[in-house]
């Protein structure tokens, strides 16, 4: 059995933000992110009706440099914001902070990947939705992980 622990930012980012020189602790690491939609509130400044689209990994970029990389998935985003005006795409990196193997490889974070979209079934992934082919893994979500669950497990 795989226990991994991955830490989420605490704030979501605006999407448009991320080749920025917007500062975030994740962003120039390798790790997950997942592509959100929300509505900005003003008055408590944060963002609301948070839906998950989309799980990715970054093994040999940053996530500063591997989110905004073109893929079918955001096609599906930009047809859900046209839909839902004032809704706007968010970013939420997140990084391994322990796993019980000495060293992460890309085959472990495949099977992180996978096990993240089974267990929390984003809309615009295609694959992995499915079932869970990996290795026996519990994944626990910290930081500011929502609406990920607290716990995935396959």
């Amino acid at each position: 059995m795989e226990l991994v622990t991955l830490e989420w930012s605490n704030t979501v980012i605006d999407f448009s933000k991320i080749s920025s020189n917007l500062t975030n602790k994740y962003l120039d690491d390798n790790g997950f992110y997942a592509v959100l939609t929300g509505k900005y509130d003003k008055n408590t400044n944060e963002y609301r009706d948070i839906l998950l689209h989309y799980i990715g990994q970054a093994f040999d970029q940053t996530i500063r440099e591997r989110a905004p990389q073109k893929h079918p998935a955001y096609t599906q985003i930009k047809q859900y914001l046209k839909k839902h005006p004032g809704f706007v795409p968010l970013l939420m990196p997140g990084v391994v902070i322990k796993i019980t193997q000495k060293k992460l490889t890309q085959e472990l974070v495949d099977d992180i990947e996978e096990c993240l979209i089974y267990d929390n079934q984003p809309v615009a992934n295609t694959i992995n939705k499915d079932s869970y082919t990996g290795r026996s893994i519990i994944i626990t979500n910290t930081g500011g992980f929502y609406p990920l669950n607290k716990i995935s497990q396959g």
